[in-house]
């Protein structure tokens, strides 16, 4: 026995491996679990028992299938890991669901010792029912989290305007208002003919409408062009 090794075949999203002793493989009676570390996949094959008929069933969808196991060679190694061929047989089958049925006949004593099944799936099959409604899933959460997200981007924006707007007030009009005073007594004014005139000052008022405060500066009146009356001197 040389010390070559058979190990599973790694995995790939092409293909579904089920092993000798997976539940999905349905054994009739006469079937017994053994098998040669190094020698077969996860160590383990299962047999079927001599001189009886047994059967093993597999239900699969998919588009091809592929059987490996292990045979009795006489005069040569106990255990021969080799693929069983199927000739003239349909190598890709129509997508869908299938049924893999191994027969095991007993005759003389033989055994059949399955390690393995290979097979295909559907290219637009979907592994679970699971994976096929996650997209829709993800989508429906992230709208509504999308929507609330704009949602509170609006109330952020409507608050900021509204707290500048209390901040800063606008800029009310200020108005400068000159009032006529009566209470000023009025000033002679001479004429160069000898007669007189009177002038009353007028009183600015500033009124800031911000501060709420009105001021009035103190003014004094000025006499326009005085002129000098002769008959003082």
């Amino acid at each position: 026995m040389d010390n070559s090794t058979f190990p599973c075949p790694s995995a790939s999203s092409l293909y579904t491996l089920m092993d000798d002793h997976d539940p999905n493989i349905i054994y009739s009676a006469g079937w017994s679990l053994a098998g040669t570390p190094g020698f077969e996949c996860q160590t383990t094959a299962t047999g079927s028992e001599p001189g009886n008929t047994g059967t093993a069933r597999l239900h699969f969808s998919g588009v091809g299938v592929e059987v490996y196991g292990t045979v009795d060679v006489p005069m040569g190694p106990r255990n021969l890991h080799i693929k069983l061929m199927i000739y003239q047989h349909l190598y890709f089958l129509s997508p869908g669901n299938h049924t893999l049925l191994i027969t095991a006949l007993g005759n003389n004593g033989s055994r059949v010792w399955l390690d393995y099944i290979l097979y295909y799936p559907s290219i637009n099959q979907p592994r679970s029912a699971t994976d096929s409604k996650a997209p829709s899933d993800v989508a429906i959460v992230g709208g509504v989290l999308g929507g609330i997200v704009g949602i509170l981007l609006v109330l952020i924006f409507a608050y900021i305007v509204l707290r500048r707007k209390g901040k800063y007030p606008s800029n009310h009009e200020i108005i400068d208002e000159f009032v006529y005073n009566p209470n000023i007594p009025a000033r002679s004014t001479y004429a160069s003919d000898g007669s007189t005139t009177e002038s009353r000052a007028g009183t600015p008022k500033w009124i800031p409408t911000i501060q709420d405060i009105r001021y009035t500066p103190e003014v004094k009146p000025e006499v326009v062009n005085p002129k000098v009356n002769p008959n003082l001197f």
